[in-house]
């Protein structure tokens, strides 16, 4: 599942006030900035993380006729 930037940044601007009534051009737009920065602040912090997994699985390995080796399954990712 991707992250949805454009929401955060939609509950961002939320938090700062930007549905107060009386606010003039200059402050919506600051508003709109900061959240629109802090968003994508988060974004790439979030996205710079290393997943590391381990699996319960296996992988059966081997050649017609040979052995079978069964390997673990661990790695890891990216978040996206």
């Amino acid at each position: 599942m991707p992250l949805d930037k454009a929401s955060l940044t939609a509950s961002i601007k939320v938090l700062f006030g930007a549905n107060e009534t009386g606010l003039d051009a200059a402050a919506k737009a600051n508003i709109e900035q900061m959240s629109s920065d802090l968003a994508d602040a988060i974004d790439t912090f979030v996205k710079s993380g290393l997943v590391t997994v381990s699996s319960n699985g296996a992988t059966l390995v081997g050649t017609p006729g040979g052995p079978l080796t069964i390997t673990a399954l661990p790695g890891t990712g990216s978040v996206t």
